[in-house]
């Protein structure tokens, strides 16, 4: 189930929620693939904040059913493993929002082309 980084940067553009802009030149493809990574960074940090929330919840609900003593175990391991997982999320989101940035910054500073 191998697959090609084409192939790849195809599936991580259709679920971005930031399309890539259109560039004149064959040599900027690079900006599509900048626009996409970062894009897919943002979706798999949000990912993990999502399933540090669950992680979480899922603890504590499975410490309310076993009794008091493991009830503040799976406590203090929910709390730790979800928040762990929702910073993690946190940092690689900031990730690709700052990677969005710096396509955003390359795309509008580049230089154009000038005929005349």
């Amino acid at each position: 189930m191998s697959q090609t980084l084409d192939e790849v940067l195809e599936v991580a553009k259709s679920c971005s929620e930031v399309e890539a802009p259109s560039v004149g030149s064959e040599g900027s493809t690079r900006y599509a693939n900048l626009f996409a990574v970062s894009s897919s960074l943002r979706a798999y940090g949000a990912t993990l904040k999502v399933l540090g929330i669950i992680v979480a919840l899922m603890a504590t609900l499975g410490g309310v059913y076993t009794g008091m003593p493991s009830f503040f175990v799976c406590i203090i391991v929910g709390v730790v493993v979800g928040i762990g997982l929702h910073v993690t999320g946190t940092f690689i989101a900031a990730a690709g929002e700052g990677l969005l940035a710096v396509a955003d910054i390359a795309l509008n500073t580049r230089p154009t082309e000038r005929t005349g």
